[in-house]
């Protein structure tokens, strides 16, 4: 995540799916590890979320794609 924040200047990367849900902690811990291994300052800067979604994002997702 944090090459990919630093390639194209990310300012959010939201986590969805059942793995959102891993434990209480997960998104606290990856915005640890994204800002520990982050390149640049403005990398750093990219907040790390849960998606609104929670773990209906995926499902959700591939119904608007098959509807399309």
């Amino acid at each position: 995540m944090a090459d990919a924040a630093t390639l194209v200047d990310l300012d959010m990367v939201a986590i969805g799916g059942g793995f959102s849900q891993v434990s209480a902690d997960y998104i606290d811990l990856v915005q640890q590890a994204l800002t520990a291994s982050a390149a640049h300052e403005y990398s750093r800067r990219t907040r790390v979320v849960r998606s609104g979604l929670g773990d209906e994002g995926p499902l959700i997702g591939a119904a608007a794609f098959v509807l399309r």
